[in-house]
């Protein structure tokens, strides 16, 4: 794993007199407008590249803090950052577990740099304590911080400021593909002069000496006027500022994996560091939410890090949703000082009118992730959705014993956590969508539990214009002990497993892999109640001799579920008929819908 900042210090930097930051591989930076976000950004531009806006040099008069500027103090006037460090496994036990790499500037510009290394050891009492040391000689830590490429990305995204990336693109493509590059260069060097030949021969009489059209050895400013073009061929430069910033991090990942393809073997890795100022700008909601699920699968590769400032709730609604994504609030004092604050829960009021979409985000972004993901399915098989892993296990060998001859022609989906009715119901409801533009995809389908959640998913979708030619739910058909059990006022769960054979269900009893049911109650009818109680049987009584009885009286636990459906899975085709005897009546409906 490259390089990572774990926390940031910064001292006496434009408007911030002190600030910590404890960051994350994708850490999100929110705050009003002109409460110093961007300065958290340029403190960073200036430790690695030392500049604080793209190509403005260090000026301390206007980059020292204006308040430490009035206050009295013997100590000379400066700007210090200080970076703590994650860095690879292999470089710990030479240079420490973290790197404190220091940097500061004085009135003259920078002043002085420090590296050491953090070593952890094991208390006598089991815990963990802490100490600094130099980095040795032999050490090539240099090297590898070296390597550390941020990228400062700034709020206003011009065309000045996409030229200057077409233009890095130049020296990428050109140390990346050398060989071929140059042989391109010199075969359009060829053209131009096969083209002028006229031009060049007169001037070679006229002159009397040779005289060659070539291109210039430094093909950047070439590269900066390259143009991107739409089916329509419409130049990038006369499209929106929106498409425009859609472009800029994918120009970025691709340098940055290109890049990475250049470390030599042995040699420290590169790392890249984005400081992404206000993404959302030009954007629509929409895009906002796509572009924030777009740099999460940036990080940590090919990005290792992503600080990101905004007042889109698009992109600080990440970390709601995900631990590893961490989001602080900057705001200024009365005495204009910044601080920060990571109390996620006052977020969306201290942003104000923002709060009004953020509950809206969640919605939006999973219908996003939804049709992205249903997008790419159905061009060669037929889709099928189903509630969770043992689900899948079970109707993939459903498949195999009672349409063989569709084996290869149905892809089945689900969730490894967290599926159920409503992930199939958001599913086919994203296929639908899809499937309404791109009417040459196959047909999917959805398997649900017949119980309450499964039947009202059913009547959801049923809703939807033109479901069943597209898309269409289906619901798990009972078996006849779970038919006989419901006639006689027991409420045996319409699950998968509740339909498997008595004789299964007595074997896991046997092996101790049952739970009883907490509350047998639940499993009865109110009739069944009135029933029993007028008859002042017990319940134990009435279910006597009833086969049925153990689904009543137990249940197949969570943890259970997928070992139980690896073991059916495995058993032989006949066994498989008879266990899942169930599911062909289904699987057969579902067969004539997606293929004919």
């Amino acid at each position: 794993m490259p390089v990572s900042i774990r926390r940031i210090e910064i001292t006496n930097f434009r408007s911030i007199q002190k600030i910590v930051i404890d960051s994350a591989r994708l850490q999100i930076i929110v705050g009003n407008n002109d409460a110093g976000k961007s300065n958290i950004l340029r403190a960073l531009n200036l430790f690695f590249n030392s500049q604080t806006n793209p190509g403005e040099s260090f000026d301390f008069s206007t980059d020292y803090n204006i308040y430490a500027a009035k206050k009295y103090s013997k100590k000379a006037r400066e700007i210090k950052i200080k970076l703590l460090l994650d860095i690879p496994s292999s470089y710990h036990a030479t240079n420490g577990n973290l790197i404190e790499w220091t940097k500061s500037w004085r009135s003259g510009g920078f002043y002085d740099e420090s590296i050491l290394g953090i070593k952890s050891y094991s208390g006598p009492r089991g815990g963990r304590r802490t100490e600094k040391q130099e980095i040795p000689a032999r050490s090539n830590i240099r090297q590898l911080l070296n390597n550390v490429k941020y990228v400062y990305i700034p709020a206003i995204k011009d065309k000045g400021y996409i030229a200057k990336l077409r233009s890095e693109i130049y020296f990428v493509v050109n140390a990346v593909f050398n060989e071929n590059f140059s042989d391109s260069s010199k075969a359009f060097e060829k053209s131009i002069a096969e083209n002028l030949h006229e031009l060049t021969k007169e001037i070679n009489e006229s002159l009397g000496f040779n005289s060659e059209l070539s291109l210039p050895r430094d093909l950047s400013n070439l590269f900066g006027n390259l143009d991107f073009l739409n089916e329509m061929k419409i130049s990038l430069n006369e499209r929106g500022d929106g498409i425009k910033a859609r472009h800029i991090p994918l120009i970025l990942k691709y340098i940055a994996e290109k890049t990475k393809t250049l470390q030599a073997r042995g040699n420290p890795p590169y790392t890249f560091i984005w400081g992404y100022e206000e993404p959302e700008n030009n954007l629509e909601l929409t895009s906002s939410i796509k572009l924030a699920i777009q740099f999460k699968t940036f990080v940590p590769d090919p990005v290792s890090q992503l600080f990101i400032t905004t007042h889109s709730p698009a992109f600080y609604n990440l970390s709601k949703q995900d631990r590893s994504v961490n989001c602080i609030f900057i705001e200024k004092d009365l005495a204009d000082v910044t601080s920060c604050d990571n109390k996620y829960a006052l977020l969306d009021d201290r942003m104000g009118v923002m709060e009004l979409l953020s509950p809206y985000i969640d919605e939006v972004k999973s219908r996003i992730e939804n049709i992205e993901s249903v997008g790419k399915l159905g061009d060669e098989k037929a889709v099928m959705y189903v509630e969770g892993a043992s689900d899948k296990i079970i109707i993939e060998r459903a498949i195999q014993v009672f349409i063989p001859e569709r084996m290869n022609d149905i892809e089945v989906i689900t969730k490894d956590f967290g599926a159920g009715t409503n992930y199939v119901c958001d599913m086919l409801k994203a296929y639908y969508h899809i499937h309404k533009h791109h009417q040459n995809k196959y047909k999917c389908v959805g398997i649900v539990d017949a119980d309450k959640d499964g039947i009202n998913v059913k009547k959801e979708l049923g809703d939807i214009q033109d479901i069943g030619k597209s898309v269409k739910c289906f619901t798990l058909k009972p078996t006849q002990d779970v038919l006989s059990a419901k006639k006689d006022g027991y409420k045996i769960p319409g699950v998968l497993e509740s339909n498997y054979p008595i004789a299964i269900w007595k074997e896991e009893l046997e092996e101790n892999n049952l739970e009883r049911r907490a509350n047998l109650n639940e499993m009865l009818t109110p009739e069944k109640v009135n029933e029993l109680i007028q008859s002042e049987m017990k319940l134990s009584d009435n279910l006597k001799d009833k086969d049925y009885s153990i689904k009543i009286e137990y249940l197949i636990p969570k943890k259970r579920k997928i070992p139980l459906a690896k073991k059916i899975a495995q058993m032989s085709d006949d066994d498989c008929r008879e266990s899942l005897r169930f599911l062909e009546k289904t699987l057969k409906e579902v067969e004539a819908f997606l293929f004919t």
